[in-house]
Formats: C-alpha cells, structure tokens, sequence
C-alpha cells in the first residue's frame, strides 16, 4: 500500500508546482500591443544588463588603467550574437481554430437578397518573424 502512496505524493506534488494557464488576451489589445513594440535591439539588452551588473556590485566603470572594461565587452558581444541568433533561427508559429475567422457574404437570387455568414471550418496555422 505505500507504493501508491508513494505515487499519489507524487502526482500530488508535480501538481502542486504547475504554473497557471496564462490569460488570453483580446485580440485587438493583442494587435495593438504588438504594432506599438520596438524590435529587438542588441544594444539596448547591453545597457540594461550592464546596468543590472552595476546593481548587483560588478565593476562595469572604466579600468584604472584606462582600458576598456571586459564584463562589458562580453555583455555586449553576447547581447549582439543573442539577438542575431533569435532574429536568425527562432521560429514563430501560431494555430487558428475552428471558427476563429468569420465572414458575412451577400448575393441574391430570384427570392430577395442573401446574407451568408460564414466560418472556417478548419485548423489554420500561422508563421511569423520576430524583429
């Protein structure tokens, strides 16, 4: 009998530490938020990671020297090759479900006018490019 004590503290503790499903958000809040983004820039990850470094009491200043200071060298190399390497490689998809379109048509006929609505009636994917 305890194994499945075992198991059930198991189950009860891989449930315990699943995250919420994330919101949806309304499409048009969507598309508005994403029209108004700026774009990936290398430069921009640089400063706020080095920025965070200063936080966090890593010397980021100039060498006594006068030397450039290596931490942010690295920073941004990695910030540059981080944001080519999503910009080149990362793959965006999205799924439309059944009913996601919809369509409102109109003809006529002998009998008076038509109004047809209609819906997709089909999974549709969606590709993307990150900027």
């Amino acid at each position: 009998m305890n194994w499945i004590q075992n198991i059930g503290q198991a189950i009860t503790t891989v449930l315990a530490k699943a995250r919420a499903p994330i919101q949806s958000i309304p499409p048009i809040l969507l598309l508005c938020e994403i029209l108004e983004r700026p774009g990936m820039s290398a430069i921009t990850l640089a400063a706020s990671t080095i920025t965070r470094l200063q936080s966090a009491g890593i010397p980021t200043e100039v060498n006594p020297c006068g030397m450039e200071n290596m931490n942010n060298k690295f920073v941004k190399i990695f910030a540059e090759e981080f944001v080519k390497h999503i910009k080149t490689y990362a793959k965006v998809e999205s799924v439309m479900g059944i009913g996601d379109m919809s369509f409102i048509g109109q003809g006529g006929n002998g009998g008076g006018p038509i109004i047809m609505p209609m819906y997709n009636t089909n999974n549709g994917q969606i590709n993307g490019l990150v900027q």
